[in-house]
Order: C-alpha cells, then sequence, then structure tokens
C-alpha cells in the first residue's frame, strides 16, 4: 500500500496484525511483563489478563452435556487508550493488533519493534518458529454494482444466471517458493448498508520458518511481508477499485 506508484489517501485497510511465534516460555510471568509495559505506557497505559474458557462435551450412555471449563488467565493484553491497538501475549504467541485508521507502516512499526525487543530479551527468546503479517481491507463498493469483474481480478462467477448472489465468503492459500512464504487471502461480499456494499479483502502472509531473534533478520523479512502483501492487493484489485481509494 506504501508503494510510491500505489498511493491511497483512503486506504481501506480495516485491521493489521503482526505476529511473532516461539517455543513455550516455561517461565511465562504476566508481572515482569507488566513492569516491561510501563515503559511504552504513554501510549499503551491499559494492562489486563487475557483469559480463555473451553467447552468440555461428556457423552455417555444416557445423554450428552456440554458445560464450561473454569477461566483461566493465558496471557495479557496491553492496549491503547483508546483500546483500538493492542499487544496480546502468551507463552508461546506475541501479537499486535491495530484496529485503528491506518496512517502508514512506519506509524504503528515503531512501537512493535521496541516492545517486541524489551519482551524478548526479558524472556531471553533467541528463536522464533514463525512470523506473519495480515492486513484486512473493506472496500465499499457503489449500490448499482453489477459484475465484480469491473473491481476484482478475482470472484465468483455464475454464467448461467443461476444464482442472484448478493453476498459470499470464499478464502484459498498459496506458497511463494522464492521467498517461503505461506499466503492466506480471503474474499468476502456482504450485505449492502446505507448506499454501499462492504467487501472485504483479507491477507495473511506468513514466513512459517524459524530464524534467529535478531532486528537485522527479523524486520526485514517483514519488510519483504509488506511488500509481498502490497503485491496482492494491487494485483488483486481493477483500476476502477483503485480510483474509488485515492
Amino acid at each position: 500500500m506504501e508503494n510510491p506508484n500505489n498511493v491511497y489517501n483512503n486506504a481501506p485497510i480495516i485491521v493489521v496484525i503482526l505476529q511473532f511465534r516461539y517455543d513455550k516460555i516455561e517461565d511465562f510471568n504476566i508481572e515482569k511483563i507488566k513492569v516491561i509495559a510501563k515503559k511504552i505506557n504513554k501510549r499503551f497505559p491499559n494492562t489486563e489478563p487475557q483469559i480463555v474458557q473451553g467447552i468440555t462435551i461428556d457423552n455417555n450412555d444416557k445423554e450428552t452435556t456440554v458445560s464450561l471449563d473454569e477461566k483461566r488467565i493465558d496471557g495479557i493484553r496491553i492496549s491503547s487508550k483508546d483500546k483500538l491497538e493492542y499487544f496480546t501475549i502468551t507463552k508461546e504467541v506475541f501479537t499486535f493488533q491495530s484496529n485503528k485508521k491506518y496512517l502508514g507502516w512506519e506509524d504503528i512499526i515503531d512501537s512493535i519493534r521496541e516492545f517486541w525487543t524489551m519482551f524478548s530479551s526479558e524472556f531471553n527468546i533467541h528463536i522464533l518458529n514463525r512470523i506473519s503479517l495480515r492486513y484486512v481491507n473493506k472496500i465499499n463498493l457503489p449500490q448499482d454494482v453489477k459484475e465484480l469483474t469491473k473491481y476484482f481480478t478475482t470472484y465468483l462467477k455464475d454464467d448461467k444466471n443461476t444464482y442472484n448472489i448478493s453476498n459470499f465468503q470464499f478464502r484459498f492459500s498459496s506458497f511463494d517458493k522464492e521467498n517461503n512464504f505461506t499466503i492466506h487471502i480471503g474474499h468476502a461480499l456482504e450485505k449492502q448498508i446505507g448506499e454501499a456494499i462492504p467487501y472485504l479483502f483479507d491477507i495473511d502472509v506468513i514466513y512459517p520458518l524459524k530464524i534467529k531473534n535478531k532486528t537485522e533478520v527479523i524486520w526485514p523479512i517483514f519488510e519483504k511481508l509488506r511488500v509481498k502483501k502490497n503485491q496482492i492487493f494491487n494485483d488483486g484489485i481493477t483500476e476502477d477499485t483503485k480510483k474509488l481509494i485515492k
């Protein structure tokens, strides 16, 4: 999206997610994380436990019963004042998510770099099992849209006009051999809201191999993930769509 040849003033990005996965931290301590979080509390002042609860299904001779397990603390969430940006940290996963208006890569990356460096240093994380970058885009199409071929290069089509498709969702995966990226792409056409028809274009680019947790290693890979994401987005939309978001 930050390609100088494709600058979108009305960037349709509604969710950005960066994720790090690592081996289970045996000495995981939420209080230690809270201490580290104080160093970024001007932007991320809120901390709360990440609570999970499972479901138990018991099949016996007489009946099947479904019950909820006891709630347990699985990690910690550290969020911004408006709670539109947050870090979720568990024993095996470190995730940053932003739901705020997208102002560009540099607007979010500095805080992530800073906090990840402090966290991974405190818990001696030397190897990462995978890193990933996900962008969810919502493009509001005109209410009189007839053919999705006008706006996207991937779509559902019924040549026989057997079905009147008002909404759909589909997802496919591919692999970039050159960069060893696994890619998941989702498309969804939602029901009309007001005078617009929301179309979701979800791009998840993953580097699934083990790498050293070093600045000179992980951030160049994230940059490649971002370049790949941009390529997929720009290849997936037409000039008519670009006009809608420029």
